[in-house]
């Protein structure tokens, strides 16, 4: 189920970087090193009301995703853009 800049799952593939209703991203594998190329789609442009799925596609190391401009609490060089339009 996701959840609004907070629903990480593990596999998946998010190519949409602007959405209607869902965009989903994707947490690259290799981001704990890629600094702010650590997402993809980045920046992440959305509407007021829609919903981010967050994929870790990272099969070396966990991650996590914190609302607002996001970025990972483990590893916190992986920092990406959040542009919300109404």
């Amino acid at each position: 189920m996701a959840q609004n800049l907070t629903d990480v799952q593990q596999g998946g593939n998010g190519n949409n970087n602007t959405a209607t209703d869902e965009t989903k991203v994707s947490i690259v594998e290799g981001a704990s090193d890629l600094g702010n190329k650590s997402y993809q789609p980045s920046p992440i442009k959305i509407k007021v009301g829609d919903t981010i799925t967050w994929t870790n596609d990272d099969s070396i190391a966990p991650h996590t995703v914190t609302e607002g401009n996001p970025f990972c609490s483990l590893h916190p060089t992986m920092v990406g853009k959040v542009s919300v339009s109404s």
